[in-house]
């Protein structure tokens, strides 16, 4: 190997970050006249010290690989022969560092990400796009309407008459809308398979991404209309992700609900692909409308946040028989109700709720043949021992079990159970932040002739079962005590 060590160590010997490097490379040189070969692995692992060290060396996880050019002439051969290790392109770096990036780097796709809040400029990056918009597959902008106040004008940069191999658009803006975007369309962007805006006011028109298969839009400031999101799942039948978030909106807020008629001109009996749908603050009776023209040949996640949690018990129960294309169904109303199915609750393998009113009425009476996963968070009311009963007895194969709620009728009910399954088919029982700590039901449980140990036993360290923990490690094996931390001191906080 050629050294030139010394020159590059004189220019760069006051930076800090090539220290460590300085120091990696004389141990593999220690005690010898010529360095010993190094193989393309110990390469990668060198350069990958160096561009992506951790903190306490004092690395920036966003510089380049430029410098280790000037290290020795072999350096140079190799990170010239690698154009993968410079198709990473942070649009802050020198202009003539991102040339260097933008030469060497051919012809692999290249992914451009802009995360500090300073403004770009415009002209810039007009000539970076224009030269190599061809290769751009993941673009990534950071664009706050304080320092760039168009961002139309940046997407009109994506629509200029030339074809893209870009797969993925993400853009974190402050603007009032994504206006602008409905002139940049399958012709600019055919390979278009991901979409992200975060932090817009409203979300204007969308073009037709043919190819799209993710549509993610969070922190949005005014709601989009059901009719609106029934008319992008028509238009792009390839989407498998729809995930539209809300701005957490100020308390007492409220808005209009749209009417069955104003709902019913919408399509209906969509085909879909989705695999995940995600909507936020909308009223139950808009989600069971949009599920019900949906069509599909498999089934998809739905989780929803109802801006009407007393309609929560009219949802489930006039709309749980036409969502029959959901696998597994989270709904955020006042409380948490999680569950899985596809149809009919015989194929459900988890159930996460918080609504016991619920859970007691409608949820004890289904059968739970396949529910593995049972998870109870803490809930006005609490579910009755019939119904406990009543639910394990159509739930014989539950594996796993926490109990965020009252303790108590849960374990009584375990403990009357005449299903003789169920006794060495539990090995998970998770009784942390329970209101309540029924020490005699518990070990009356893991004491239950026949039973098999637990394998997995939480608890808290302020509640009852850890003055017992002694008693409890022979029945479990493992044993998991919670300790109380301290809530985390907000990143804001002076």
């Amino acid at each position: 190997m050629d050294l030139e060590l010394s020159s590059t160590f004189t220019q760069f010997g006051s930076e800090p970050s090539m220290k460590p490097l300085q120091r990696k490379f004389q141990k593999l040189n220690l005690g010898r006249s010529r360095p010993p070969p190094i193989s393309s692995e110990n390469w990668t692992q060198i350069f990958e010290f160096y561009v992506n060290g951790s903190g306490e060396n004092g690395l920036d996880k966003r510089r380049t690989w430029w410098p280790l050019l000037l290290v020795c002439r072999s350096w140079q051969s190799i990170a010239r022969r690698t154009p993968a290790l410079w198709r990473n392109i942070w649009m802050k770096w020198p202009l003539e560092v991102i040339e260097m990036h933008l030469t060497l780097s051919t012809p692999l796709p290249l992914i451009l990400e802009d995360l500090s809040p300073e403004p770009i400029d415009l002209i810039t990056l007009s000539n970076l796009v224009t030269g190599h918009w061809r290769r751009i597959e993941i673009l990534s902008v950071l664009w706050f309407s304080e320092h760039n106040p168009s961002l139309s004008a940046f997407l009109d940069l994506c629509a200029m008459d030339q074809s893209s191999t870009m797969t993925s658009l993400s853009i974190l803006a402050s603007h009032t809308s994504n206006h602008g975007l409905q002139r940049v369309g399958s012709k600019h962007l055919p390979d278009l398979r991901e979409l992200k805006f975060d932090n817009l006011g409203s979300l204007g028109p969308i073009p037709t991404f043919r190819n799209l298969r993710s549509l993610v839009i969070h922190e949005l400031r005014d709601l989009v209309p059901i009719r609106k999101i029934i008319g992008i799942l028509e238009r792009m039948k390839m989407l498998e992700i729809l995930d539209i978030t809300m701005r957490l909106q100020k308390k007492g807020r409220t808005r209009s609900v749209a009417t069955q008629k104003q709902l019913s001109s919408a399509a209906t009996n969509i085909p879909i692909r989705l695999q995940r749908l995600k909507l936020t603050d909308y009223a139950a009776v808009e989600i069971g409308y949009l599920l019900r023209r949906l069509r599909s040949s498999f089934f998809f996640d739905v989780e929803l946040h109802i801006i009407n949690p007393d309609d929560s018990d009219k949802f489930l129960v006039t709309f749980y028989p036409s969502m029959n294309l959901a696998k597994s169904l989270t709904v955020f109303p006042a409380s948490k109700i999680s569950y899985t199915f596809d149809g009919t609750t015989e194929h459900t393998f988890t159930l996460e709720t918080s609504m016991c009113n619920i859970f007691g009425v409608h949820l004890s009476g289904a059968s739970w043949y396949n529910l593995r996963e049972l998870c109870v968070h803490d809930c006005v009311g609490g579910v009755s021992l019939p119904a406990w009963r009543k639910f394990l007895s159509a739930a014989p194969y539950l594996v796993s079990v926490a109990m965020r709620s009252s303790a108590t009728t849960f374990l009584q009910a375990v403990l009357q159970s005449k299903e003789p399954r169920f006794a060495n088919d539990l090995r998970e029982l998770d009784l942390r932040r329970s209101r309540d700590h029924p020490r005699n039901a518990l070990l009356g449980i893991l004491r239950q002739p026949g039973r098999t140990h637990l394998r997995k036993l939480w608890i808290d360290e302020n509640s009852v079962w850890a003055a017992s923990a002694s008693n409890l490690r022979m029945y479990v094996e493992e044993l998991i005590i919670e300790k109380k931390e301290p809530p985390p001191v907000p990143y804001w906080y002076n």
